[in-house]
């Protein structure tokens, strides 16, 4: 299926919760190891203390991650996935 076909469709509206999944390279298992998994929570944390997103629940798996969100005002989706994706 082509990127722009998965993309279609897609809205990001004010006050409404997305679950987003990010996964790791080749699904590398590189939460197993603490800190590299205390990285990307501190992300998560820096996206929410800025105020684009509430954070409602993430949970850390060995080779990606869930993360329940609930945009604020103007936050687009895909935004906020190409800004932890960058991390």
């Amino acid at each position: 299926m082509s990127r722009d076909r998965l993309f279609k469709g897609r809205v990001s509206l004010p006050n409404y919760a997305y679950h987003l999944t990010f996964c790791t390279e080749n699904r590398n298992t590189v939460f197993t190891d603490f800190a590299c998994a205390r990285v990307f929570i501190n992300e998560l944390k820096s996206i929410t203390t800025k105020g684009e997103v509430n954070t409602l629940a993430w949970v850390v798996m060995p080779d990606h991650i869930h993360w329940l969100v609930q945009l604020n005002h103007n936050t687009k989706l895909h935004n906020i996935a190409k800004t932890v994706k960058a991390k």
